[in-house]
């Protein structure tokens, strides 16, 4: 009797059990099928991937709002994000609208709400730039300032270490250029734009690496100018990359050894902020070289080689004479084969001071021994008087 009870309580359980599983697995599934059918990139693709599909501003300004649904799927959001991560105030159809709220494309208001929405995510990012020279201009009313979506895309925005694998030429020049047009004709003539652009050369340095990225200065302000022979020296002074290129590795060496470059030295040693402080007189790397039109120092068109020197040279110097270049070494080190006159008197110099430090030291050494000597002598006869 009590084995048919518990058999039959066991069996009512089982079912109870079975059922309530059935009900969870089937509560999940018809959530998961909401949501799927409710993804917001599904439904905004339907419009989206329409060409020619556009936003009308109350300025009369037509903005395309055609996406690639391709190239949103290569992009680096297009696998975690959906589109109303960033588009919150279009998650429901019909779309309120950003146009009636601003009046064109590049409004200021319309432009600062675009890149508080990447700064939900890239906080530090977002920090950075609150403090550069772009975000400085746009809040001063230059709406033709750049934003995030400017530099790096909007639907098609690449990986963030995308200089690494050669992409570096359109998100780090050439949308540079978009805006700086004149300096970035400069930099296409350059050695090094010539390398990246035409040669592919990772190498070199683009927009980024002197100006820097999200937090990007005032190229005007003294603290620039200041710290503007170590940008240069990043490159210039590392020996396996100049090895490459069969150049010369000492030239920040050789820089901080003469005039120019002690007294540079001495200015930029300080910790003031960018915009204290006057700036640096002395000659700096881009007073000679250039500074986005550098050119290789075997280009018969580079302002600093051949006679072009002494011209550069007058600027400082208004009456440097015909030979005044001479005087320079040219970044190089001299040895017994080039500059044998400046490495001889080196050498001499170097064993001549060497020589009276070691006379002078030793003359002071035999002082201090023979006082210390008289000293032991005088307490000898002290006690033998005793």
């Amino acid at each position: 009797m009590h084995f048919k009870k518990l058999f039959r309580t066991l069996a009512v359980a089982t079912v109870v059990v079975v059922w309530g599983a059935g009900l969870t697995v089937s509560r999940t599934a018809l959530a998961r099928d909401a949501t799927q059918a409710a993804s917001p990139g599904d439904e905004c693709v339907t419009c989206h991937s329409t060409p020619g599909l556009g936003m009308r501003f109350t300025t009369g300004e037509i903005v395309s709002v055609y996406v690639d649904p391709w190239q949103w799927e290569q992009s680096v959001h297009g696998s975690t994000l959906q589109c109303t991560a960033c588009h919150a105030d279009s998650a429901v159809y019909p779309h309120l609208g950003r146009a009636i709220a601003h009046p064109s494309p590049r409004e200021v208001g319309y432009l600062t709400r675009g890149y508080a929405t990447c700064g939900e995510c890239h906080q530090q990012q977002y920090v950075e730039y609150l403090g550069s020279v772009h975000a400085i201009a746009l809040r001063d009313g230059q709406a033709e300032s750049a934003v995030c979506s400017d530099c790096h895309g909007d639907h098609d925005i690449e990986p963030a270490e995308a200089k690494r694998d050669g992409l570096s030429v359109r998100t780090a020049v050439i949308n540079c250029g978009k805006c700086h047009q004149e300096e970035f004709q400069q930099y296409q003539n350059s050695v090094h734009g010539k390398a990246l652009l035409n040669g592919g050369d990772p190498n070199v340095p683009v927009c980024v690496d002197c100006h820097g990225v999200h937090a990007m200065g005032d190229p005007t302000m003294p603290g620039f100018r200041r710290q503007s022979p170590y940008l240069c020296a990043s490159c210039h002074a590392d020996e396996a990359l100049m090895k490459e290129y069969g150049l010369s590795a000492s030239v920040m060496e050789t820089y901080v050894a003469d005039f120019h470059g002690t007294t540079m030295r001495m200015i930029s040693s300080d910790d003031a902020p960018i915009s204290a402080g006057a700036a640096p007189g002395v000659a700096m790397c881009y007073d000679c070289h250039g500074v986005h039109e550098i050119r290789s120092m075997v280009d018969a068109q580079n302002p600093a080689s051949g006679d072009g020197l002494l011209d550069i040279c007058q600027e400082c110097h208004e009456n440097a004479p015909q030979d005044f270049p001479a005087a320079w070494l040219g970044h190089r080190k001299p040895d017994s084969d080039r500059f044998p006159l400046v490495f001889w008197i080196q050498r001499i110099y170097s064993i001549v001071v060497g020589g009276m430090i070691i006379v002078f030291v030793g003359h002071i050494g035999l002082d201090f021994g023979k006082i210390i000597v008289g000293k032991l002598r005088d307490e000898r006869k002290r006690r033998r008087a005793e």
